[in-house]
């Protein structure tokens, strides 16, 4: 993946330090590694913060920070991918997983003839919510292990392309890359 690109598109690093939700980690947010962008890096972030957006918790953007320290990804991939689940997209994502986890657990689905209210969901929560776990967590950890190959063979594949460029055009200069390598 290109740097240059990342580089555009992602926040910050000085902002995102100064994020009131994730002041509690302090002095964490200087570790260098967090602020990389590296194959590893940023396949790391991609994954976890895939799997936090799939799980059905407030504040996703803390434990994936904390993921982000521990794993050695990058923090900024990571958030921005935590964002997948934001006010538009979590109806629809979570409807999935919850069916999923239906799915799996074997479950009749849980209907309602009007509008679901909020004395609803807390009268069916036991129904509902053990379904809505399994899915996200199934859901999350495939989504993020194939974010996580994705990315380390998207970046692969842009490495070995730009180094047979290269290569090509030392050739129709009428170089080669061991006379290259010689000099």
């Amino acid at each position: 993946m290109p740097r240059n690109f990342l580089k555009k598109i992602l926040p910050e690093k000085h902002k995102l330090q100064k994020h009131k939700s994730l002041q509690c980690f302090g002095k964490l947010l200087q570790l260098y590694y967090l602020w990389h962008l590296n194959r590893k890096s940023v396949a790391t972030g991609v994954a976890t913060g895939i799997f936090w957006a799939f799980m059905p918790i407030p504040l996703q953007m803390v434990p994936a920070t904390l993921c982000a320290i521990i794993f050695r990804g990058n923090l900024l991939v990571t958030l921005v991918c935590v964002w997948i689940t934001n006010p538009i997209t979590i109806p629809p994502i979570f409807y999935f997983t919850y069916r999923l986890g239906q799915l799996i657990l074997g479950r009749k689905v849980v209907h309602h003839q009007n509008v679901p209210d909020l004395l609803w969901f807390i009268d069916k929560a036991h129904d509902i919510w053990w379904p809505l776990l399994v899915g996200s967590l199934t859901t999350g950890l495939v989504f993020s292990a194939l974010g996580y190959f994705v990315v380390s063979q998207l970046w692969r594949f842009h490495i070995r392309r730009s180094w047979q460029q290269k290569n090509i055009g030392y050739r129709i200069r009428g170089y080669s890359a061991k006379q290259t390598k010689k000099k």
